[in-house]
């Protein structure tokens, strides 16, 4: 969780691994570790897998990722996985479109947002289902307040299990 929790998205996890004893040139005893094959683990593995487990303290207020941006109008997402599977072509004839025309060209996309009070349990439920890696937090009158990260669902979920 602790890689997680600073940013990673993804890791290879060995699936059989098994640890050696060699002596190294200088006489020292070195641990090698090595494995017949490895899995990929996701962020959203992660917080599918804690959803499940336990139900996790409420996060805590953390806005370092919001940048001028408070207080104003969520009018669109957008982000790397958004262009997953573009065909060169396509992406050359979006170059010159602007990020929101982008976002807009889809009118069935929506925003998953959430409110300040909303329990983190709600918040990774719609990560997981929406199969987003950000949820917006909004006000009452969907003014932007900050953002929640899959970094940060597993960042709090760690500190509070290092505290028990």
């Amino acid at each position: 969780m602790e890689v997680f929790s600073k940013g990673v998205h993804r890791a290879l996890i060995p699936i059989y691994s098994q640890i050696e004893h060699k002596v190294s040139q200088s006489g020292g005893v070195e641990l090698v570790e090595s494995s017949s094959g490895y899995q990929m683990l996701t962020q959203m593995d992660v917080v599918r897998f804690l959803m499940h487990c336990r139900t996790p303290r409420e996060c805590e207020d953390d806005h370092k990722q919001l940048i001028n941006g408070r207080c104003r109008k969520l009018i669109g997402t957008f982000s790397a996985t958004d262009l997953r599977g573009c065909y060169f072509e396509t992406l050359k004839s979006w170059l010159g479109k602007s990020a929101l025309a982008f976002t807009t060209q889809d009118k069935a996309r929506e925003l998953v947002s959430c409110y300040g009070e909303s329990p983190l349990l709600q918040v990774m439920e719609k990560a997981v289902t929406k199969c987003v890696h950000r949820i917006w937090v909004v006000d009452q009158q969907d003014l932007l307040v900050g953002i929640v990260s899959l970094s940060d669902i597993i960042r709090v979920i760690r500190t509070s299990l290092i505290a028990i």
